[in-house]
């Protein structure tokens, strides 16, 4: 006779589809790509620096974006917006979230004072980063949390840019949301005592 004892851990990950999902993914067109900035911050999540970073660098993708395409339609002639945008990095990125979006849908990101400071946060934490290769704010090293936090700032800031936008640069700039709810059953049978 044997009597022996074993367990195993696994980690499984399931992602559960519905059928009303699958059928959402299908009305994608087949050369849909989601837009820059959304991969630029999806992929931030790993890693402090590279969170920050990337994270700083899908706001830039995205207000430089917001503005060429706002900047097609207006009264501005093409040439004076490219010699702008041309200028050794100017305008900055400040000035993109505050005079040009104002100048452009009438609101700037100082209009809200929380984003405005978390945008400086982000962009003072990318700049540590990459100039003294510490990922750091106000002296502090930044943790994951920290960095999850700053990802979800700069969600949050395009979030808030989006709904200022023309109905048909809201529409491309953001995705359409799928949600979907998983229940999970389980069947229990009674085991027969020896």
């Amino acid at each position: 006779m044997f009597a022996g004892e074993s367990s195993f851990f696994a980690k499984i990950s399931v992602v559960g589809v519905s059928p009303e999902l699958w059928d959402r993914v299908h009305e994608f067109d087949t050369s849909y790509e989601p837009p820059a900035w959304d991969i630029l911050r999806l992929d931030a999540l790993p890693a402090v620096g590279t969170a920050i970073v990337l994270a700083a660098t899908a706001l830039e993708v995205f207000i430089a974006h917001v503005l060429d395409v706002l900047a097609s339609t207006s009264p501005i002639p093409a040439d004076v917006w490219e010699w702008l945008n041309d200028r050794r990095g100017e305008p900055s990125v400040e000035e993109q979230f505050d005079f040009l979006l104002h100048h452009f849908v009438g609101q700037t990101l100082k209009d809200n004072n929380e984003l405005w400071i978390a945008f400086l946060d982000v962009k003072r934490a990318r700049n540590a980063f990459v100039h003294q290769g510490t990922a750091s704010l106000n002296q502090k090293r930044l943790e994951p949390a920290d960095a999850r936090r700053l990802v979800n700032d700069a969600f949050r800031i395009i979030d808030w840019v989006i709904p200022l936008l023309p109905t048909d640069l809201q529409k491309a700039a953001k995705p359409p949301k799928v949600e979907t709810v998983m229940q999970f059953g389980m069947r229990l049978f009674p085991h027969a005592q020896p």
